[in-house]
């Protein structure tokens, strides 16, 4: 697998979309959450945004900018799960632009969405390097037995999305690989952000 890119200019400035590869778990599945309830589980092959989205990749595909400090280079925020996810949100439209043609070339497979939390947690583990802040597409459950172990994200029933990372203001728990909190999925603030995964669907 190969680093994909996309660029593009916006004003004065070039812009990036950087993709990096990150392999599977090869029959040998990572030990997902904290002890002691971790879980095995399985993860295919994907690519995961190497940043978290910029203001200008949103103001790309959406036309605005809905940030609270506005400055095109840094992460968007304010927006939230339904804004990125739901209907006509900033996932159905960069998945109808030419970005996603751009770096899927000629696979019709591949979209982007929003990364499960397992695939989340696996890459800020590492992946397959591991040793022992963000939306996620997951609805929340507590009990970490109904995680699927397939990678895919737990669907329901809830009222809350899943969030994983912390930023500036968070306690130290919050910026841990391994602490899982959740948040009404209408939820926007200056603090929750979240990257896109691009894998066959």
């Amino acid at each position: 697998m190969r680093t994909l890119t996309y660029t593009w200019r916006a004003g004065n400035a070039e812009h990036e979309l950087r993709l990096v590869p990150v392999p599977g778990t090869a029959g040998r599945p990572y030990l997902f959450g904290a002890d002691p309830n971790r879980q095995p589980i399985e993860i295919r092959a994907f690519h995961m945004m190497s940043t978290p989205v910029t203001q200008a990749l949103w103001a790309q595909v959406m036309g605005s900018n809905p940030s609270k400090r506005q400055e095109p280079r840094h992460p968007v925020e304010n927006v939230s799960w339904d804004q990125i996810a739901g209907p006509g949100g900033f996932l159905d439209r960069i998945n109808a632009s030419g970005i996603l043609a751009a770096v899927s070339g000629s696979d019709p497979t591949r979209r982007f969405r929003l990364p499960s939390e397992t695939e989340w947690e696996y890459a800020a583990r590492g992946g397959p390097n591991w040793t022992d802040w963000e939306w996620c597409q997951d609805t929340c459950v507590d009990d970490i037995t109904a995680v699927p172990r397939d990678r895919t994200p737990w669907p329901g029933p809830g009222t809350e999305r899943r969030l994983r990372g912390g930023c500036h203001h968070n306690w130290d728990i919050h910026c841990t690989v391994w602490f899982r909190y959740g948040i009404a999925q209408e939820t926007h603030d200056g603090c929750i952000g979240f990257r896109l995964v691009l894998a066959p669907v």
